[in-house]
């Protein structure tokens, strides 16, 4: 039996919200053979998205956009209708979101003095 031995790099995504997989697919990081090569993949046009702030620190495509949000606010959609249960539109509520991150949501109630 040989046994050998190979040093390689990966990168983790320094977000707070990213999961066990710190911005990978679910098969968990990639493999790289150089520090070079791991940033020209994951920061490149042809990359994954993600993103190196001002302070050094690199985010995945998902903190990138939270963080994006964070910095310069959400991206809101025209306010909707809400829906009823049964997928009926509720007029006395109304609804948007950031369409950018999507984890912006505001609601108001239109019969009390909301306006659209």
């Amino acid at each position: 039996m040989t046994v050998k031995t190979a040093t390689c790099v990966w990168i983790e995504c320094d977000g707070e919200r990213c999961d066990r997989d710190k911005g990978w697919p679910d098969e968990g990081p990639y493999h790289f053979e150089s520090e070079q090569s791991a940033l020209e993949y994951v920061l490149g046009e042809a990359g994954m998205g993600w993103t190196r702030l001002p302070t050094g620190r690199l985010l995945c495509r998902g903190c990138s956009v939270d963080a994006d949000c964070q910095a310069t606010g959400h991206q809101w959609s025209a306010w909707r209708y809400g829906v009823k249960v049964g997928g009926q539109p509720d007029p006395t509520i109304q609804v948007r979101w950031c369409t950018h991150c999507g984890g912006g949501f505001e609601e108001r109630l239109t019969e009390l003095g909301g306006t659209p």
